[in-house]
């Protein structure tokens, strides 16, 4: 435990992909302005200019978030180190893995108390593939020496903390009071009210377009339901990228033109698809909180996901919605299946699930955690 600090600090939040500060931060870093405290925020890309609006000074820290280039890490790690010793922060929150393996560190150079968190430990820690076997021992060992510089690591799953203390990532004997642990980031229950039941049978889905996401397995049970069910509707939402696991225009096409699919590209505001939608669906093989599932919940909607880390902590399985094996396209079909037969299943578990989010992860509740953890309350 810290103490509370009862003066005005010099506070920077550093993320990777700038867009997530607005879309998972924007609360918390409101919070930290209302408490009195100058607040500073990195990323990637140039900022909106959402964060400014709120108080927030925001940086841009150029980067490739993909890249494995040790040249080009070493310039990020410059440009952190320039960044930190110009603010010189009494306190840093460092999420996603380069924030965490390259910034943590030079804010603990400059002088900073050091969080790190971990919001999914992302493809790397999914089995498979020569390239992550090769990677993995690299990202271990980056994450020791992050774990060494923070304060706390606050994990948003209990599965992420315990593979940390497992594999040594947290050194043992200290592990358990350094290794902390938070309802993903929350969502903001009014933004996402709850809305009147869909009785028809439309599925949705949301997610970066990314293999691990589980979108294969979404696109081809909705093939094997809608051969069946010709009336469901399987919508999916998320834009292309170029990392090495994305999926490209072909791979969807044929979902598509088939009918089995309606993609949607990418949306400013889900709010009307999960009004739309009967059931939400987000078959993944790992996460480390996932938002969606929690708008979606928020939103009155049952919830199929996969029994995986993370994901697995949002359901209470047959009284908030399904787990399915991920990987297994035909049990995700089942359990489409079962709520297109069972209508009223859905209803109530989309409302059983809205009670759930409120208690466990409603945005100012899991900020509350977050402050209390950094000693900011």
């Amino acid at each position: 435990p810290f103490p509370c600090y009862t003066i005005n600090m010099r506070i920077i939040v550093a993320a990777g992909y700038t867009e997530s500060l607005a879309n998972f931060r924007y609360d918390l870093l409101k919070e930290l302005v209302a408490l009195g405290h100058e607040v500073h925020a990195c990323g990637a890309e140039p900022d909106s200019g959402k964060l400014a609006d709120i108080g927030v000074e925001f940086h841009q820290v150029p980067m490739d978030r993909q890249s494995t280039n040790p040249a080009a890490d070493m310039g990020l790690i410059r440009r952190y180190g320039k960044l930190m010793r110009g603010i010189k922060p009494d306190l840093a929150l460092c999420y996603t893995i380069k924030p965490n393996v390259y910034a943590a560190p030079e804010a603990k150079k400059a002088g900073a108390r050091v969080f790190t968190m971990i919001t999914g430990l992302g493809n790397t820690f999914v089995p498979g593939g020569a390239k992550r076997r090769l990677i993995l021992p690299i990202v271990k060992k980056l994450y020791r020496r992050s774990a060494a510089v923070s304060d706390r690591v606050i994990f948003q799953n209990p599965d992420d903390r315990e593979e940390f203390l497992r594999e040594g990532i947290i050194p043992a004997g200290i592990g358990g009071e350094k290794a902390a642990l938070v309802n993903g980031s929350g969502v903001n229950m009014r933004h996402y009210a709850p809305m009147p039941p869909s009785g028809k049978p439309v599925f949705f889905m949301a997610a970066r377009l990314l293999r691990e996401k589980g979108v294969v397995e979404y696109i081809e049970a909705a093939r094997m339901v809608k051969a069946e069910y010709p009336n469901a509707e399987f919508r999916l939402a998320g834009g292309y990228e170029s990392a090495g696991f994305a999926l490209g225009q072909s791979d969807l096409r044929p979902y598509i033109d088939d009918g089995s699919i309606e993609y949607l590209g990418e949306l400013a505001d889900v709010r009307p698809q999960y009004g739309d939608a009967m059931v939400y669906v987000l078959p993944s093989f790992r996460e480390g909180t996932p938002r969606t599932v929690l708008e979606a919940m928020s939103c009155g909607r049952a919830v199929i996901t996969s029994d995986a880390p993370g994901c697995r902590e949002t359901v209470v399985p047959g009284r908030t919605g399904l787990l399915v094996p991920p990987g297994d396209p035909k049990k995700l079909a089942d359990a489409i299946r079962y709520f297109i037969e069972h209508p009223d299943k859905a209803r109530e578990m989309g409302l059983a699930g809205l009670e759930y989010c409120k208690g466990k992860y409603e945005v100012g509740a899991v900020n509350r955690q977050m402050l209390d953890i950094m000693g900011l309350i």
